[in-house]
């Protein structure tokens, strides 16, 4: 009965993946070819088994590759080219900082390798601030994109300053981005 149902069961999910997402219909065809050679390699005999299992291995692998390249392509157009590109660019297990409640997602990287903390002002001393950065050995701060209520934070003063302790190395306007910056002595005095 499981042959009987299998076609049906593949055309629904067929139907429904091609109404949400392309991705989703992508990853639901190759669910379906792993499903369908399955189900043929326990009928045939050793050589046609392995014969399917390898051109099911093969497509799955070739499929992904595409997947994920649309993923890559889909979080640099969120989150912008250079915020990309710059997050992973750092090495395995960097500490990033970020002073807002919100959209620390991207700064984990496309590998989930980087460690990232919510650090922000707990005071309105920067040098406090600086200390407590350095302690938890943060390399980045990322800032933004900045909801207007978070304009007139104190960490947005002290690191956009071009003659502070910290230096730009990714973005432009946190009002519309994430900028990353880092900072200019990061080795405690």
């Amino acid at each position: 009965m499981v042959i009987g149902n299998l076609p049906v069961v593949l055309a629904t999910t067929v139907v429904f993946a091609g109404a949400t997402s392309h991705r989703t219909l992508i990853a639901s065809i190759l669910f379906g070819g792993a499903v369908a050679g399955l189900v043929l390699a326990r009928a045939g005999h050793r050589n046609t088994r392995f014969a399917l299992l390898f051109a099911g291995g093969l497509l799955l692998v070739v499929g992904s590759y595409f997947v994920r390249a649309d993923r890559g392509v889909a979080r640099e157009r969120a989150y912008g080219r250079e915020l990309e590109r710059t997050i992973a660019a750092l090495p395995p297990r960097t500490v990033v900082a970020h002073v807002l409640p919100h959209h620390s997602y991207p700064l984990y990287g496309p590998r989930f390798t980087n460690i990232v903390r919510f650090i922000p002002a707990s005071a309105p001393d920067r040098e406090d601030w600086i200390q407590t950065l350095r302690k938890n050995e943060v390399a980045i701060v990322a800032l933004g994109p900045l909801m207007p209520r978070q304009v007139h934070r104190p960490e947005v003063d002290w690191l956009s300053d071009p003659s502070g302790p910290f230096i730009r190395i990714a973005g432009q306007d946190a009002a519309n981005e994430t900028v990353l910056y880092r900072l200019r002595n990061p080795v405690a005095p």
